[in-house]
């Protein structure tokens, strides 16, 4: 019987026993450090030094005796060259997965390649599941698991919020960031060079953990795009997933000298991820700030969420709305009735459509919240206010009844002792609460990104089509047109190197030359079709002035298809191009496929 993804990782996120390999009575040094911060793991911890001493044992072996059971996790604090006889010494133990620390393996060059070709086969002979190397640890808050050099780490909560980061540091400073908000985690994990377990590894972990409600996902390198792709879809079937993707700018030599290379580009991983259902995070920032939204909450599946505002201050909700207009994030058109209910609550003074402006937080606030959650449109609602004698918003959500009816992210600002004790208690209410109006609307964004992504990943794949195959590949029946059109398509598809066979789409013309297109797998829904009208750069050429589509997503999703199973049935095509594609009132015109032969 195969083990599940929770058995075969118990070994390194819930170890029954622990070796630190390299431990030492040396205050400062690496093992000592590690020694320091596992002393509060129940579970037994044993000290392995070759040299012994107070303590100490000189080989995991020997404290498996002692222990009378196999160790289940070694921390390897040792440098790179000695790392594969530690490994070959650890399996004598029975130890079944092991944490490399040290960094100068291949991501050093030189010597590195042969200390990792050295280490990945003695994994390979022991069976040992391997975290990293290069990478300062991972840690547990709910079991008292701190694998981890870095101060501070016992200080963060247990929450709901599970990290998988490409780098330790990222994945530190991201809990910590999270811990200044008030909010734990469940799992916080480093990736470092990757060669055992990646991130694929624990996104699949964290989809089956009970106490993981959200993942937050940080990549560098992907070893394997389509795996990565399938995790984050299945996950996002149970929990969100929040990705922010590092590589927009030129940082291919740093990368390779920090956990790899980036093989693929930023803008291909972004759009394949979204595909596959995560709400991708511009900057570390907004990711914890989606995560914080999306901790307890989500919206319901759905193709189009609407969302309102409700504002304590005129100003901050001006930054909400210009955020959220820009993102493309849809306002709901409030009910009469609903604008009649709010007009009754508050002076003339004030905006009463959405966002609600109510001038300044008075007793009433609670009633207009009110007003606005019960609306039918509101998927989701997002509110902000200076605090204020009269209003404790925490309360004014509980009043209101929008607890448990839809997802409310709130948000405020004071000084830091003001502050503190209203999250304190949001938080203790089960509101997920932030600093600032932009902190605000970008939950409120997470929130129907995620909606959104729910429904577009349970469309069906569209078929590819023979008859189009035949218009497409075969010059004989192929249409002839000039694609004199005002608006034109460049469609295509070619072999990534991580994620395989992908679909391109992209505006001819000026738009081609200065902007990526829309990248996605090669199989597509009417969904990602949808998703390619709306996101193109330069996407309002393909919209008249009503804001209704030129080009029909189910007439796109087929050529896309079937371009994608061509290049995924014939491994020896490396590229197809279908330029120009004209966009008419009659369809999409276009002619023969040109088709790049990796022997050409």
């Amino acid at each position: 019987m195969t083990a599940s993804v929770t058995e075969k990782f118990q070994p390194v996120f819930a170890p029954r026993s622990v070796a630190i390999i390299g431990a030492s009575k040396s205050p400062g040094k690496l093992g000592s450090v590690m020694a320091e911060a596992m002393s509060d793991y129940d579970a037994p911890v044993f000290l392995i030094n070759p040299r012994g001493g107070e303590g100490m044992y000189t080989s995991v072996e020997e404290a498996s005796k002692a222990a009378g059971h196999p160790i289940d996790l070694a921390i390897l604090c040792i440098p790179a060259a000695f790392t594969a006889a530690s490994l070959a010494d650890c399996a004598k133990g029975g130890v079944k997965a092991a944490l490399l620390c040290a960094g100068g393996f291949a991501e050093a060059q030189g010597e590195g390649y042969q200390y990792e070709e050295e280490m990945q086969q003695a994994a390979k002979e022991t069976g040992i599941i391997i975290l990293g190397p290069n990478t300062s640890g991972y840690f547990v808050p709910g079991i008292g698991l701190h694998a981890s050099f870095v101060p501070g780490v016992a200080e963060i909560p247990t929450g709901a919020i599970g990290v998988v980061s490409a780098s330790g540091g990222v994945n530190h400073s991201t809990c910590f960031r999270l811990q200044r908000a008030g909010v734990g985690i469940s799992l916080g994990v480093g990736i470092g060079g990757g060669v055992g377990v990646n991130s694929a590894d624990v996104v699949d972990y964290l989809a089956e953990d009970d106490n993981t409600s959200v993942i937050i996902l940080h990549l560098e390198t992907i070893p394997d795009g389509p795996r990565l792709a399938a995790s984050v879809r299945r996950a996002v079937q149970k929990k969100p997933v929040i990705g922010m993707v590092i590589g927009k700018h030129d940082v291919k030599e740093f990368a390779e000298r920090h956990t790899g290379s980036l093989a693929t580009s930023w803008h291909a991983t972004r759009s394949i991820l979204e595909q596959a259902g995560a709400v991708i995070a511009e900057d570390e920032q907004e990711m914890v700030e989606m995560a914080i939204a999306l901790e307890h909450q989500r919206i319901a599946e759905q193709r189009d969420p609407g969302i309102a505002l409700l504002t304590g201050q005129a100003g901050t909700g001006l930054i909400m709305h210009d955020h959220l207009l820009n993102a493309e994030a849809r306002f709901t058109e409030l009910q009469p009735e609903t604008i009649a209910q709010i007009e009754s609550l508050l002076p003339p003074m004030t905006f009463q459509h959405n966002p609600v402006d109510t001038g300044r937080p008075a007793i009433n606030f609670w009633e207009v919240m009110k007003a606005v959650t019960e609306d039918p449109g509101v998927s989701a609602l997002g509110v902000y206010s200076i605090v204020e004698s009269l209003v404790h918003l925490p309360t004014a959500v509980e009043e209101s009844g929008a607890l448990g009816k839809l997802p409310v992210v709130l948000g405020t600002d004071s000084i830091t002792s003001s502050t503190d004790k209203v999250i304190a208690d949001a938080r203790a209410k089960g509101i997920p609460m932030v600093l600032g109006p932009t902190a605000v609307a970008r939950g409120v964004k997470a929130l129907a990104r995620d909606g959104h992504a729910q429904w577009a990943i349970a469309q069906p794949a569209v078929a590819a089509s023979a008859e189009l195959a035949a218009k497409l590949f075969d010059a004989a029946t192929a249409e002839n047109t000039d694609a004199a059109a005002e608006v034109q398509l460049v469609l295509g598809a070619h072999r990534d190197p991580v994620f395989g066979p992908v679909v391109t789409c992209g505006l001819a013309g000026t738009a081609e030359v200065v902007s990526e297109p829309v990248i996605h797998l090669a199989e597509v829904s009417l969904a990602d079709a949808d998703r390619v009208i709306r996101t193109i750069p330069g996407a309002a050429l393909l919209h008249d002035a009503e804001g209704n589509s030129k080009v029909d997503p189910a007439e796109l999703a087929e050529i896309l298809a079937t371009l994608g199973k061509h290049i995924a049935d014939n491994e020896s095509v490396e590229k197809i191009t279908l330029k120009p594609v004209a966009v008419t009132a009659e369809g999409l015109k276009f002619g023969a496929a040109e088709v790049t032969n990796k022997l050409d």
